[in-house]
């Protein structure tokens, strides 16, 4: 199941980089003609604005608030074969312990 959710997560980054990489490629290839606009004489006194941008591939983290409740997805009952108080643990989770 999360492979399928991370070959879904690449194939729309391989989607995003193509419709990137598309966007600069075809202001580039309109400014390679060859024929002159009839609108716009050959004015250098009027020259048109250029905007320069960085492009760079980071990584966007997502930060979700929500309130609700966690239940874990298997439960175990445990419970004591005799009644007594319980003196003293010996062990802490993660401890390897040995059998007398």
């Amino acid at each position: 199941m999360h492979s399928n959710k991370r070959r879904k997560r690449e194939f729309w980054q391989g989607k995003k980089r193509s419709a990137i990489l598309l966007a600069m490629v075809i202001p580039l290839a309109a400014g390679c003609s060859k024929s002159q606009s009839a609108s716009v004489p050959d004015d250098a006194s009027h020259p048109t604005p250029v905007h320069l941008y960085t492009v760079a591939e980071e990584t966007a983290r997502r930060r979700i608030q929500a309130v609700g409740s966690l239940y874990a997805l298997e439960e175990s009952v445990l419970s004591s074969e005799v009644e007594g108080r319980v003196a003293e643990v010996l062990a802490d989770v993660g401890d390897t312990v040995k059998a007398n």
